[in-house]
């Protein structure tokens, strides 16, 4: 929003104020480096991509790194571009898993699916995709089969894809159960036909749901099937199979891996979400499919935007204000005023970004500085700045009001927090109160694995390639990516380690102490290894 509001095309029509809990921006995305330890550490809240479909945030981030290239002066030499920053990646994997409680994993090359532009075509150009490239995915379930089983021409009568990219549905049922007759039975001594057979019922079950549904043609208003779970989606309006046969059809490794990308565990996901996500993650990617970053998250995006908005667009930030109250008027349509908690003394003073001799340019802190002639004098716990709790150190409280102090309100706040106090005066307006009611969150756990060689645990025995991102791994870290990429960004005494892994996964039982969910997430990480990291 700050971006937007400070475009050079406005003029400088808005007078923009951003406030921020604590010392540096990017809620879950913010990152920090451990600049005063010896081991210069970068430490993030989880695993970071930018998908190839986010093309308001590659507008943004471009127009960002064009800006500091036409103006160095706002970022110290040396000059990050987009290109030493943003890393592409192609190959999502996911994994299943054995009967014997180990994992095979599932590789997906994405791009051979091919990217198409343009959100509003994305059903018909995907029923399009599906029914020109079905045939290459029966023949491939074909060539399985032939080493298989002796029934070598079980697809002789299977339906061949129709010019101009019609879709019949009983035609797709037809054809799966033509597949599924005969895959079966072998199903159990291959993971590449196990994940043909996943990988065709999820591309018919969507296919045949979206033209029972009526979203095969404009508008294609996803919202109308959000009252479904994505599974029973699938379950209903796919091709009939028996429950035993759950694990590569409507409940896959590919399934899960929807539900394992916004940890919902096992709690629904709306199928009109979940099929516009997983379509623009295979379909609407651009240039790659994904990136990762080849540095922290708060480095990589939020520092760029913080020094640009702030030196070269005017906007103001005030960093150590915690919102603790929202009114709304006396109609119950807008936000009359907004009390802060300034959670140092001096706060307007705080500067966020630090030096960091070694890299050359100035980097989000793990911790808020303390030095000498810092606002933050003292031996205050960090960790309190970004919690709910009041701040030991706190400065008077501010209160801005609608009409003297602020035109209009951004509320960039997780639903989460405001189901507490910050929300109370929010709640009278119906329409919001059942939106934050209605909208289910989850507590996430991560962890960072430096390895060193001759580590117990070393992640070449999970057979993570460079680059690798797998999702639906095993709980409670059921996303992992190797980030050896980041090594370089960070400084370490001999001996440097070789491989760098991110894990991260639901925490739905996380205690309400910060030191007690640190303690759990370590013995949840340490037993993840021991089972998993063999």
């Amino acid at each position: 929003a700050a971006w937007e509001l400070s475009r050079p095309e406005n003029g400088g029509r808005f007078d923009v104020t951003v406030y921020q809990r604590g010392w540096r921006l990017g809620g879950k995305g913010a990152s920090g480096v451990a600049i005063d330890a010896a081991d210069r550490r970068i430490e993030e809240h989880g695993i970071h991509i930018l998908m190839g479909f986010y093309r308001s945030t590659f507008e943004i981030l471009r127009d960002c790194y064009s800006t500091i290239a036409a103006h160095p002066e706002i970022w110290p030499a040396p000059t990050l571009s987009w290109d030493d920053v943003f890393v592409p990646r192609e190959h999502i994997w996911v994994g299943e898993p054995r009967p014997d409680g180990s994992w095979e994993t599932w590789d997906f090359d994405v791009t051979q699916l091919g990217p198409f532009a343009g959100a509003a075509n994305v059903v018909r150009r995907f029923l399009d995709r599906f029914n020109a490239g079905h045939g290459q995915l029966l023949a491939d379930i074909h060539q399985d089969l032939g080493k298989l089983h002796s029934a070598t021409d079980f697809l002789k009568s299977a339906t061949k894809p129709k010019a101009g990219g019609d879709v019949s549905v009983d035609e797709l049922s037809q054809t799966f159960d033509l597949v599924w007759k005969s895959a079966s039975p072998v199903l159990s001594s291959s993971a590449r036909l196990r994940k043909l057979t996943a990988t065709l019922y999820a591309a018919t079950a969507g296919a045949m749901g979206l033209v029972k549904d009526g979203l095969a043609s404009p508008p294609h208003d996803f919202s109308r099937i959000d009252d479904w779970d994505f599974r029973e989606w699938l379950r209903s309006r796919g091709p009939s199979v028996p429950d035993s046969a759950a694990h590569v059809t409507w409940d896959s490794p590919i399934v899960r891996a929807v539900y394992d990308l916004v940890f919902s565990l096992d709690r629904s996901v709306a199928a009109g979400a979940a099929c516009c996500n997983l379509l623009n993650i295979l379909f609407g990617w651009q240039d790659h499919v994904y990136y990762k970053m080849a540095t922290g998250m708060g480095d990589a995006v939020f520092a760029p935007l913080y020094l640009v908005l702030a030196q070269h667009r005017n906007v103001k930030f005030r960093f150590f204000h915690r919102a603790t109250r929202i009114d709304l008027d006396a109609a119950g349509d807008a936000v009359a005023a907004i009390t802060f908690e300034r959670q140092i003394r001096d706060a307007d003073a705080y500067v966020p970004l630090r030096a960091h001799d070694a890299l050359g340019y100035p980097v989000w802190p793990n911790q808020p500085w303390t030095e000498p002639g810092s606002p933050l004098a003292g031996d205050t716990d960090a960790q309190v700045f970004e919690s709910e709790n009041p701040s030991p150190v706190a400065d008077a409280p501010l209160t801005i009001r609608q009409g003297a102090d602020f035109d209009a309100v951004v509320l960039g706040v997780s639903v989460g927090a405001l189901r507490g106090q910050l929300g109370d005066g929010l709640r009278g307006n119906p329409a919001f109160r059942r939106m934050v009611e209605d909208t289910r969150t989850m507590p996430t756990q991560a962890a960072q694995l430096w390895f060193t060689a001759g580590d117990a645990g070393d992640p070449a025995a999970l057979q993570w390639h460079e680059g690798r991102a797998m999702a639906g791994f095993a709980e409670p870290m059921s996303s992992c990516t190797e980030m050896n990429q980041v090594l370089d960004k960070e400084t370490f005494p001999d001996p440097r380690p070789h491989t760098l892994a991110y894990l991260c996964g639901a925490f739905p039982d996380a205690p309400d102490r910060h030191a007690e969910a640190l303690a759990a997430v370590e013995r949840n990480t340490r037993t993840w290894l021991d089972e998993h990291a063999q």
